[in-house]
């Protein structure tokens, strides 16, 4: 009849002693290593939201820029910059009187100090901090500093010379995080976008030629 009291008691014994050391060691050591495998996992899924979210924002910002030219019949831009500290790009219309005033504009300035000419009227201006992990720039570095939109087909073109005459023209982004994933935004002739993905993760658009 002691038999069953002695177990009962070493039972009772073993809950109130808790773990030892050894075992929470390697309740932690366990824990790591989980945390070393799942963590790559989870940044790479924070990049993909990051570059999906500013792909997002840029086509809408260039449907928008199409938009406002074919209806206010004034010639609407595009111009990407960059700085030590973001990647970024300004979106507006210009008036009927001034050919260039995307030159002097720059996004990387303070908000109220983004274009100097009187005749650029901004749509918006949008940063990406470097420290996200993302960055934005023209698709090749010979490429346009900037492009217009046509204000009577909203096709997309450059001034050819001093005297302002324009010429179509293919245009695009490209979108890096520095996990390897990579969108590329481009624009036809015709001025719409369209998107697709190159690099290491998967973003769930097509694939880039």
């Amino acid at each position: 009849m002691l038999e069953p009291v002695i177990a009962m008691r070493r039972a009772s014994l073993l809950l109130r002693r808790g773990v030892t050391l050894t075992e929470l060691m390697v309740t932690i050591v366990i824990a790591v290593l989980i945390l070393s495998f799942a963590a790559p996992s989870f940044m790479d899924q924070i990049e993909r939201q990051r570059l999906l979210a500013v792909k997002d924002e840029l086509v809408a910002a260039l449907h928008l820029t199409r938009m406002e030219t074919l209806s206010r019949d004034a010639r609407g831009f595009v111009k990407p910059g960059s700085s030590t500290e973001v990647t970024c790009y300004v979106f507006g219309i210009n008036s009927l009187t001034t050919n260039t005033p995307p030159e002097t504009c720059d996004c990387t300035q303070a908000d109220g100090s983004v274009c100097s000419d009187p005749g650029a009227k901004l749509l918006g201006v949008v940063r990406v901090p470097r420290s996200t992990g993302v960055t934005l720039s023209r698709l090749s570095d010979d490429a346009p500093e900037f492009v217009y939109f046509n204000r009577a087909t909203g096709s997309l073109e450059v001034i050819a010379n001093d005297l302002g005459d324009a010429v179509p023209v293919d245009y695009g982004f490209r979108l890096r995080g520095s996990r390897g994933g990579e969108i590329r935004v481009d624009m036809s002739v015709g001025g719409r976008p369209s998107t697709c993905q190159g690099g290491a993760n998967n973003l769930g658009l097509g694939q880039c030629p």
